[in-house]
């Protein structure tokens, strides 16, 4: 796992991907109780992929590095 905000874009990127996750739920919740084309679904769940590698690349190009979870972090 990687832990955001290595620089202000990528905790930017993984805010954005947080909301469109939180709607990707919620269109799957919508689903369950009336028809939704899955295609938006399906176009939530990419478009969050795509804001993660977004993310990396952020932080890669930054040049400030990534901070990776470790079970140091769970103490």
């Amino acid at each position: 796992f990687v832990i955001p905000g290595s620089n202000q874009l990528n905790a930017a990127l993984h805010m954005s991907r947080c909301i469109c996750r939180r709607a990707e739920r919620r269109v799957t919740e919508l689903h369950e109780a009336a028809p939704v084309d899955s295609l938006i679904i399906r176009y939530l769940n990419r478009l969050s992929d795509y804001l993660f590698v977004l993310s990396r690349w952020a932080s890669a190009e930054s040049g400030n590095g990534e901070e990776f979870w470790t079970p140091k972090h769970n103490q």
